[in-house]
């Protein structure tokens, strides 16, 4: 068992026509939840949750930065690429409507 850590973004949050996707996935990459400043000061979490809003351009940024100077669970960099494809859909997403969360749980 270990740490697993997602991108979701929904849209029509608590109503009946609530949307949610994934959009990103990785298994045990702890530095994306221990070292961007947005998710330790906008946790939602408890002691095996983590939920933190992506409400920026900016906190993507900080996530890619972080991807870049850290292996993934398998070694290698790839998480980086699908980071920056949710970065470069983040704002016309979230012009019609959508919100991004950073969720883990273990």
């Amino acid at each position: 068992m270990g740490m697993d850590l997602y991108i979701i973004r929904k849209k029509n949050i608590k109503t009946p026509n609530e949307i949610s996707e994934e959009r990103f996935y990785a298994r045990k990459f702890w530095p994306l939840i221990e070292e961007p400043k947005f998710v330790k000061e906008y946790n939602e979490g408890y002691d095996s949750f983590v939920k933190a809003r992506i409400s920026s351009v900016e906190n993507m940024e900080e996530l890619i930065e972080v991807a870049t100077h850290h292996r993934d669970y398998w070694g290698n960099y790839k998480t980086v690429p699908q980071l920056c494809e949710i970065r470069d859909e983040l704002e016309e997403a979230m012009d019609e409507g959508w919100t991004y969360w950073l969720e883990a749980d273990w």
